[in-house]
């Protein structure tokens, strides 16, 4: 009898771990849906939780990617995915390696860019503006386990523009770019751009379980752009020779 008793449970197990390893991928779009609180969304999944691809929406912008899920760091409670473009061409998605533990999220050769208004839609805040644009982030590395927090997110918003939600006038921010370190529990950096029709200067600062707040001025490079002014008024607040604009959002 005891025989039997451990090849039904030999049996059942088996049958376990073949139905965990055929689990299907839309079950990572249930928990994307929740741990974004459904600012971002996984469409078109396909294959399993383990090899999948799928479409992440936000903002209704689709950003195809590919992911592979290591079962073995499972073993000691971190969750591995390496996220690739599909059919392996480097401008066709993201890529990078995630390892998420107990205690530490650790991020190795990300490089992934999207539509600014993509960014927008997953931060889920409404915004006093619309964005335009593409925003590329690399991450060589960066680990994050408050209080010992380190490493470096370089950001470049190429092709730059905000629309105010009241005129639609757009300003043209020409190339915004910030270099953000992480250290201890904050992540933190200034922001700077490149051409267009203003001079912009800011920082953006982030503590856990805190906010994430980014302020700037932007200042015109013709102080003699009526239109210009008018639609930075409507956005901003005096600033000297510029106006300040910002967003703030909690992190929980």
């Amino acid at each position: 009898m005891s025989r039997i008793v451990t090849l039904v449970v030999a049996v059942a197990l088996l049958i376990a771990i073949a139905l965990l390893w055929l689990a299907p991928a839309t079950l990572v779009a249930t928990r994307i849906d929740r741990a974004t609180a459904g600012t971002v969304t996984l469409a078109d999944a396909e294959g399993t939780i383990w090899d999948g691809r799928g479409s992440l929406v936000a903002g209704g912008i689709a950003v195809p990617a590919a992911w592979t899920l290591d079962p073995w760091p499972l073993v000691r409670g971190e969750l591995r995915v390496t996220v690739a473009p599909i059919g392996g061409e480097p401008k066709a998605g993201p890529r990078g390696e995630i390892t998420i533990g107990e205690e530490r999220t650790a991020l190795r050769n990300v490089d992934v860019t999207v539509p600014a208004a993509w960014l927008a839609g997953a931060a889920g805040s409404r915004l006093p503006w619309r964005p335009a644009g593409n925003v590329a982030v690399a991450i060589r590395a960066l680990d994050w386990s408050p209080p010992r927090s380190q490493g470096e997110v370089r950001v470049a918003w190429r092709d730059a523009q905000v629309a105010g939600a009241s005129d639609g006038a757009a300003i043209d921010l020409g190339t915004i770019t910030t270099a953000i370190t992480a250290s201890g529990d904050r992540l933190a950096g200034p922001i700077t751009n490149e051409g267009g029709n203003v001079a912009v200067r800011g920082d953006v600062a982030a503590r856990v379980g805190v906010d994430v707040a980014i302020t700037a001025t932007l200042t015109p490079r013709r102080a003699d752009d009526a239109a210009l002014v008018r639609t930075l008024a409507a956005i901003g607040t005096p600033d000297g020779d510029g106006w300040r604009i910002g967003w703030r959002a909690a992190w929980r």
